[in-house]
């Protein structure tokens, strides 16, 4: 649910309120049905688009670690 941002058919972004109750800045480009889930410091940030794995190879090769929300 966005609570906070922009929203036009097939983008999304803003503040959103995950399933879990947390909250996180999404950027959703044409519902692809994968995406990254990043946390920094306490804060989640979503990432979804049609290239979003190649992005998650790209933070695994570079060292980020695999995680769970």
């Amino acid at each position: 649910t966005r609570t906070y941002g922009y929203g036009t058919p097939g983008l999304t972004t803003g503040w959103c309120k995950l399933a879990n109750g947390e909250k996180a800045v999404v950027f959703r480009h044409l519902h692809p049905g994968r995406m990254v889930v990043l946390e920094l410091e306490g804060r989640y940030y979503v990432l979804t688009h049609p290239g979003v794995e190649e992005l998650y190879s790209a933070l695994l090769a570079r060292g980020v670690k695999q995680g769970a929300l």
